[in-house]
């Protein structure tokens, strides 16, 4: 299995990094027969001192995206501290303290109350998703995640996550939106439907087309649904082929054969091979030998700096590299991509990808793609290199590494330059620019929220941002 592959591979990873990995635990996982479970990973992140969570929650939220009721993840299985519920209403939960309520609620151990009080519980889990950071994200995500087993919070996640939706000028969260594929009802199936006909962003629209993919692909949309998400495809493939074979290229490659077969057809008897190459968004077909070569230099350059040798587990993190460098839309990808952001090999990758950025000659779409990594694997050591990209010539370069000031803590300098790149307009730029100043807390917040002049989307986001708080930040 694929994650049985990445998630030993990480474990193999932080292990290197005190004594060299014993050759016999090597050759299991080669062989695919290593299996790691919550124990081992609780093990490894105790001897490398991480925080509590900064490992578990890979494969605790690994499991729970093959499926809520998967064996193999172990639920948390005390019973938690009788005021968690009230802390959890009042805000006051950490995320940790989040999976175990999420666990026990499911269980039965524990009365999430009344219908309203379920519905507010479900506010606050919504409100804090988005702000999670590293470890801390994934284990709000893996909480909500169970709770879509729980049949009374269903509902009300649903109404939570269209009420955003609906807010056209709140804050756009791609995060709680995410849950729709998880939430086993028929009206969420049609909510996935409707952000793919009615995106508000570029990156909301990729999102509903995963989304989409990984419904059909599960069998959720009953006939009626799936012959709409086809024809929402090919209306949007004739308005736009280049834009959509790229946007939508997950969704794509689940239609049936047939529709696939017609779009690849026409591709290429417009010039445009099995997708837009000459956008600039779409590496070239020369493109895919640099990302070869980048990742090859790029762990040779890690496997040069490390203690211990980590030749047996190299391979695989050139292939995760070269797959965090390729088009989006992978779902392989994605996960590698949070693969790499969980591994000793963070603060390094996220140097590598701003060199990537500042090297002359880079092709636009390795640029964009670097930037997207940038952005998940963001730490304060690469903050100012970082600075000197916010006003990037490339716009979707810039929107990433202006959001990923969000995912590193506040400082004046940073905030600055975030505050002087804020844009009237929402899109591409403004969405971001608040982003970061909500997640660092901003004193801009403030400002926006009282002032009579600014544009109502800033002053209604910078409200939201004061009510709900800024980043959850991981150790």
């Amino acid at each position: 299995m694929l994650w049985d592959q990445q998630l030993g591979w990480l474990l193999l990873a932080w292990r290197a990094q005190r004594e060299e990995i014993p050759s016999d635990l090597v050759e299991h996982w080669r062989r695919g027969n290593l299996e790691p479970t919550n124990a081992e990973f609780a093990v490894e992140e105790a001897a490398a001192g991480l925080a509590d969570g900064r490992l578990t929650s890979v494969p605790d939220l690994a499991w729970l995206d093959l499926g809520a009721e998967n064996p193999r993840r172990i639920p948390a299985s005390s019973d938690p501290h009788p005021d968690l519920v009230d802390r959890a209403r009042d805000g006051r939960a950490s995320p940790g303290d989040w999976v175990v309520l999420a666990d026990a609620i499911k269980a039965g151990r524990v009365s999430a109350g009344t219908e309203t009080q379920v519905a507010h519980l479900v506010r606050v889990l919504l409100d804090a998703l988005p702000r999670g950071v590293g470890h801390h994200h994934r284990q709000l995500r893996a909480a909500a995640l169970t709770l879509t087993g729980v049949p009374e919070f269903q509902e009300p996640l649903l109404t939570g996550i269209r009420a955003g939706m609906a807010d056209t000028q709140g804050p756009a969260f791609v995060e709680p939106v995410g849950l729709l594929a998880s939430i086993p009802i028929r009206s969420a199936r049609e909510s996935v439907i409707q952000l793919l006909g009615e995106p508000r962003a570029r990156d909301e629209r990729m999102y509903a087309g995963w989304l989409a993919a990984v419904v059909l692909r599960h069998g959720g949309f009953d006939p009626a649904q799936r012959s709409r998400v086809v024809m929402n495809v090919l209306s949007s493939w004739r308005a736009d082929p280049v834009r959509t074979t790229y946007e939508l290229r997950p969704l794509i490659e689940e239609l049936p054969p047939g529709v696939q077969e017609t779009l690849n057809r026409a591709n290429h008897l417009a010039g445009r091979g099995p997708g837009p190459g000459a956008d600039a968004e779409v590496a070239p077909e020369q493109s895919v030998g640099l990302v070869a070569e980048v990742s090859q230099q790029i762990t040779a350059t890690i496997a040069g700096q490390s203690r211990y040798p980590i030749a047996p587990i190299a391979p695989m993190l050139q292939e995760m590299i070269e797959c965090s460098l390729h088009v989006q839309g992978s779902e392989q990808c994605f996960q590698m991509t949070q693969m790499l952001a969980a591994s000793p090999f963070r603060d390094q990758l996220g140097l590598s990808m701003l060199d990537l950025l500042s090297t002359r000659g880079t092709p636009p779409a390795i640029r964009r793609q670097a930037a997207d990594v940038v952005n998940t694997l963001a730490s304060d050591s690469h903050r100012l290199r970082m600075l000197s990209l916010i006003n990037d010539e490339d716009v979707v370069v810039a929107e990433s590494i202006i959001s990923a000031f969000g995912h590193i803590p506040h400082s004046p300098v940073s905030d600055h330059a975030v505050r002087q790149a804020l844009p009237v307009q929402r899109l591409p730029l403004g969405r971001a620019c608040l982003f970061a100043l909500g997640m660092t807390g901003s004193t801009a917040l403030s400002t926006l929220a009282r002032s009579r002049t600014a544009p109502e989307w800033q002053r209604r986001g910078a409200a939201w941002w004061l009510a709900a708080g800024p980043a959850l930040l991981a150790e």
